[in-house]
């Protein structure tokens, strides 16, 4: 049922594997990048107040990490294979990009939660994330997703071939995603959860 919107809306056809990136664009990946190009994250022992000043004006105007996927989308001469939604993506969209996705992938650097990811498992989708603590709180390696090492790109290249080279795998992955959201992190559980948490704290029980 859904050739009609990935034919129509995204331009894809039918037979094609999506997978989706979804994410917000933030200006602090270029600090990310600095401090590796400067090898430490000590700027004031290593840039003068007018380097400073300069880099806090270019990245004022530059969102590094759009420059690079364009400029690997590019080099890897896979641009025609990309579609780019630079916008605002309303609540109705979301749905039907996550419906449209194959497998919906999550390259964090570092995160706390994600709403995206347990969102992406809710609609019983596999997810492929970086082996950072927010995502490996939500994310068993093999059941409900995959987990990839942070800063591998050909770990993470491998895992998408995995999951289109073995569709039934990821369904069963994508299901076991949307179940454990079903059972774990429904409105009722966390209402149980967070009640039992303050019954606990009045009977005088402490938390480690």
């Amino acid at each position: 049922f859904l050739s009609p919107f990935t034919l129509g809306v995204l331009g894809i056809p039918a037979a094609a594997g999506i997978s989706l990136l979804l994410g917000i664009l933030r200006k602090e990946l270029a600090l990310i990048l600095l401090f590796t190009a400067l090898g430490t994250q000590n700027i004031l022992g290593v840039m003068t107040t007018g380097q400073i000043m300069s880099f806090t004006i270019f990245v004022t105007f530059y969102i590094p990490c759009l420059a690079t996927f364009v400029a690997l989308a590019k080099e890897l001469d896979i641009h025609s294979k990309v579609i780019w939604r630079l916008e605002h993506v309303t609540d109705e969209e979301l749905s039907l990009y996550f419906s449209a996705a194959d497998v919906v992938i999550f390259p964090y650097q570092w995160i706390f939660q994600s709403a995206a990811l347990v969102m992406a498992m809710s609609f019983s989708k596999p997810v492929i994330a970086t082996a950072v603590e927010g995502n490996e709180e939500w994310v068993t390696n093999g059941v409900t997703g995959l987990l990839v090492p942070l800063d591998d790109a050909q770990e993470m290249a491998r895992a998408i071939e995995y999951v289109f080279e073995n569709t039934q795998r990821a369904t069963d992955m994508g299901r076991a995603a949307g179940e454990y959201v079903d059972k774990e992190l429904s409105w009722d559980k966390i209402a149980q959860s967070t009640l039992d948490f303050y019954r606990n704290i009045l009977s005088g029980k402490r938390f480690l």
